[in-house]
């Protein structure tokens, strides 16, 4: 993994999620908002592990700053 694989990651992991994001709580897809919610959880996961398996072979310290960082600048720029 190099820094600048990682910040390209990033910045596509923050407009994938935003647009996801958008998608999900700007229309009503399901009748059921909770139904909505774990939905998006799900398809968040999935991208988010589609896009750490792209980095290819990790170590678990690896996956886990990766991991870490994500949190934390979603948790800031949200």
């Amino acid at each position: 993994m190099t820094g600048k694989k990682l910040l390209l990651f990033t910045f596509i992991q923050w407009i994938i999620l935003a647009l996801l994001k958008y998608w999900f709580f700007s229309y009503t897809i399901f009748s059921d908002p909770g139904i909505q919610e774990i939905v998006f959880w799900v398809f968040t996961g999935v991208v988010v592990t589609a896009m750490i398996r792209r980095f290819g072979v990790l170590s678990y310290l690896e996956v886990i700053f990766i991991l870490f960082l994500w949190t934390v600048f979603n948790l800031l720029f949200d």
